[in-house]
């Protein structure tokens, strides 16, 4: 467990391993996805449209939703509207999407030469298990765009932000004091837009 501010007892962990739950995805894919989400938040629309029609062709617009609902309201209205969110809300497609507006999506996801449909599966299924344990969205996010951050790291970066090293010792051993002081040090920082 990780210790509670304030040098307390450390905290309970649950961890939930579903081998279902991880796909392999291209090294192109894997930072297309990182980019999407950290775009999401900062509200960097032609970023967010280029890379959702590079693998939602003509749906997407709808694509930063399945990442999170919380996107809707860091996008512009043209790209969620209300009654866009309804018909989600009722799990409907909006009434502007036809059937073949689908199937040039689904052609659009399968030519990414990834599992963005198992991807974004397992994204959901996370989100509805966080969801049922009272886990709320916005950490959730923050979690997503903090890995996303490192995940755009070179390499030495990125093994130094996630090594698993319990101790920090200054001299960049890793562990979770500096995976947060480096996460922390993103700028500009991409949650400043979830805040209402």
């Amino acid at each position: 467990g990780e210790e509670e501010a304030g040098g307390g007892a450390p905290r309970p962990e649950l961890v939930i391993l579903d081998h279902g739950l991880y796909h392999d995805v291209s090294e192109a894919m894997r930072q297309d996805l990182c980019r999407l989400l950290r775009s999401c938040v900062e509200r960097d629309v032609p970023s967010v449209a280029k890379i959702a029609a590079k693998y939602a062709g003509p749906l997407a617009r709808l694509l930063p939703l399945l990442l999170s609902p919380s996107f809707a309201a860091a996008l512009p209205s043209s790209w969620a509207n209300v009654s866009d969110l309804r018909a989600a809300a009722r799990h409907e497609l909006p009434q502007w999407v036809s059937l073949k507006d689908v199937a040039r999506c689904i052609e659009s996801m399968h030519a990414s030469g990834g599992n963005l449909m198992g991807v974004l599966h397992s994204f959901g299924y996370t989100r509805g298990l966080l969801h049922a344990l009272g886990f709320p969205e916005t950490r959730r996010v923050h979690s997503l765009v903090r890995f996303a951050s490192i995940g755009l790291c070179e390499p030495s970066l990125m093994r130094r932000a996630l090594n698993p090293c319990p101790r920090d010792d200054g001299g960049g051993g890793g562990g979770a004091a500096s995976t947060a002081a480096f996460t922390s040090s993103l700028s500009p920082s991409p949650f400043s837009a979830l805040t209402p």
